[in-house]
This record gives C-alpha cells, structure tokens and sequence, in this order.
C-alpha cells in the first residue's frame, strides 16, 4: 500500500466540528478529488509515462483520494503502481506466472502460455512496417504474425547466495544470460473494429514451464520514479484556496 497525506491547518478550518465547516468540506471535496487526480495522472505523463495509465486507473479507483476536515490522503493498494513508486530489486518472476498454469504437457509438466504486449513505437521499423502491409493486404480484422527474426538480448543478472551466503555478508553473483529468442520474434498484428475504427495491437506469447530456467524470466526490478510524493505539497495553496471559497459560500449562504 502507497499512501501520502496532507494536513489541513486549522487555519483553513477554523471551526471543524460545526455543521458550516462540515457542509463546506463536502463542497470542497469535489474540487479537491479531481484536482488531485489530475495532478497525479500528469505526474505520471510526466515521471512514468510508460505506467501512466496503470497510476491513473489507481487515483482513480474508490476511496484512492479522501478529504478530511484534518487531511487530504492518497491512497493506493496497486503492487506494480507500489513498485513503480519506490522502486524494486531485480527478481524471478516465474513461480508466480507458474502459479497460473492450468495446463500440463505430455512429460506432465505444468506450463502457461504469457501475453506480453507491445506498444507499436518500440517494435523496430524493419519489423513493423512489413507486418503493417500484410495486415492491410489481409484485411481490417485480419492477424498477421512476423516472420523475422532476431538476435537474443544478452543481459546481466544477480545470483543470490543463499542464506549463509547473505549472512556472510557476500555480494550477489552476476551472470551474463542471452535469451534464446529475439525480443519482437513471432510477433502477431491483431485488428479489430472499435465504433467503426480500427484498432491494431501487437503481442508475443511465451511458454512458461517448470522446466523453464529462472534466468529466461528474470525481471530486472523497477527504478524509484517518485510520482506521488509531490503531488499533495505542490497542490497544498489550491487545496487550501478552495476549502475557504467554500467556507466563504456557506456562511454567505451560497
């Protein structure tokens, strides 16, 4: 759970246990909630952009942004938005994608097939482009999977030394790993018809098994961006501003 909270002085609510004070919050909260949830979906633009969508879904939600006669609180119950937020270390992510498995092969080995997503701007052009024409040529609802290929992308992972290891104080192992397969191979092109517009996506699907090795879903963890931290301080003068209009139009009986 994420939560940041701003205290209201009681400056700006001179009178919090009067039904004037109480009335006037209830007018306030709704210019505050939005107002808070607009400075975090552009926080998000601009910190996380490549999460934005997951941070606006979560201000968003029931309960993320309450007003108080003693505070203004975000609240958000979002794991990857927490992770995203302050930050994670690097880990397996395959006992939890295997949790998932509903499938066994013949060897009686569980195994789950994951959809990764891709935004359209990071698929390579010599990729892309081709797959854009096959897709036009096949039709509007047509799928349209890539025939070329890639190199695998090699990169570096941290092996933990077990307890004894950690208790010895030792530095994780790094290990250089080459996925077996490039990034964008086997990409699909799906379209499909919106109220009457096309709209395209593109995805790849990787089999994850039990006898997949750790190092092929490894995530490489999240860098703090900081998103909500400043969101409620550089807000606190317009917060502020509204709960004394209200205050000023219930006690002229607005």
């Amino acid at each position: 759970m994420i939560r940041f909270s701003l205290s209201i002085p009681s400056s700006v609510v001179a009178s919090k246990a009067t039904k004037t004070a109480k009335r006037a919050l209830d007018i306030a909260r709704q210019r505050i909630v939005p107002l808070v949830v607009e400075r975090a979906s552009a926080a998000a633009d601009k910190k996380a952009p490549d999460f934005a969508p997951r941070y606006r879904a979560a201000v968003r939600s029931s309960r993320a942004v309450e007003v108080t006669d003693k505070a203004v609180t975000i609240t958000i119950n979002d794991p990857v938005v927490k992770a995203v937020e302050y930050g994670a270390k690097a880990f397996d992510m395959k006992p939890k994608l295997l949790a998932r498995a509903t499938k066994t092969s013949k060897s009686g080995s569980a195994y789950v097939d994951v959809k990764i997503s891709h935004d359209k701007y990071s698929i390579p052009y010599e990729t892309r482009m081709p797959m854009l024409h096959a897709g036009i040529r096949a039709g509007s609802t047509a799928k349209v999977r890539s025939t070329t290929k890639t190199e695998g992308k090699m990169f570096t992972r941290q092996l933990h030394r077990g307890a004894i290891g950690n208790a010895l104080g030792l530095s994780p192992k790094k290990q250089k790993v080459k996925h077996k397969r490039g990034f964008h191979d086997d990409l699909i092109r799906s379209s499909r018809s919106v109220r009457g517009k096309p709209v395209v996506s593109y995805s790849t699907f990787r089999r994850l098994s039990a006898r997949s090795p750790a190092s092929a879903w490894w995530h490489p963890g999240f860098k703090p961006r900081r998103v909500l931290e400043s969101v409620l301080p550089d807000a606190r003068r317009e917060i502020a501003g509204i709960i004394r209009d209200s205050l000023s139009m219930v006690r002229s009986g607005g």
